[in-house]
């Protein structure tokens, strides 16, 4: 599977591993920090975003969830951020979703937050503003969800019960770890796709790394074994997903 060469500077990175804080913890330290030191300027610059499209009312939601309205009207499903405000409470939820129109109405017919369609249902009056991914600076849909959550205060003080996800990609230790990774994966893929697509829960990707370590005599006291992972966890979603 690897050259001599390969399986030395595999070795020689392992070996040289000194162990310290996890990078991703640091990573979501500085990001809490950062975030939320800035709530007041993402709030604005959101507040921009969300006026480049029309505020919803809970019915006009409902309505917009069937296919053959949204088509009639011309309106497109999109991916990003719903805004839900409750305005007897003034309480906020913050909510994603890849295709949003198929999503936020739930909310308001029983099968999303709870909280939120009691309060419908009590006859709480309920806003709702959406803003496009695309439309922002920003790159992932848990970036603008987290940044949303902290800027509007959703939590805790309003529906949402945590904050969003701040990592949505591995936080190497260094460059090295992320090379080696990305050359086993795609060893793996070379040397039997169909081995590589049966990965499929958590006890064959376990047993299919011990088993590969202790081949190739990779030593355990390192991150790698948790990178790769990982790594074949992310593979296969993005499997799922074409």
């Amino acid at each position: 599977m690897f050259t001599k060469e390969e399986l030395n500077w595999i070795r020689s990175v392992v070996d040289s591993y000194v162990p310290q804080f996890a990078p991703s913890y640091r990573y979501r330290k500085d990001a809490e920090l950062k975030r939320n030191k800035d709530k007041r300027e993402s709030k604005e610059y959101l507040d921009k975003l969300r006026k480049k499209l029309p505020t919803y009312s809970p019915e006009e939601i409902l309505e917009y969830s069937k296919k053959s309205i949204r088509d009639q009207l011309g309106i497109k499903n999109f991916s990003g951020i719903y805004i839900i405000r409750n305005h007897t409470y003034d309480k906020y939820y913050i909510g994603q979703a890849v295709k949003i129109y198929n999503r936020v109405f739930k909310h308001f017919n029983n099968e999303g937050n709870e909280y939120i369609y009691k309060d419908y249902i009590s006859g709480n009056k309920f806003t709702i503003d959406l803003i496009s991914l695309y439309s922002s600076s920003y790159s992932t849909l848990n970036e603008l969800e987290d940044i949303a959550i902290r800027a509007y205060e959703a939590f805790p003080k309003g529906y949402n019960r945590v904050y969003g996800n701040i990592i949505d990609k591995p936080i190497y230790h260094n460059d090295d770890f992320e090379k080696i990774v990305n050359l086993i994966i795609d060893r793996i893929k070379d040397k039997d796709t169909d081995e590589f697509l049966d990965l499929t829960n958590i006890k064959k990707r376990r047993n299919y790394i011990n088993k590969l370590f202790k081949t190739q005599g990779f030593g355990w006291d390192s991150p790698l074994s948790i990178y790769l992972f990982n790594a074949i966890k992310e593979e296969h979603k993005k499997l799922r997903k074409m």
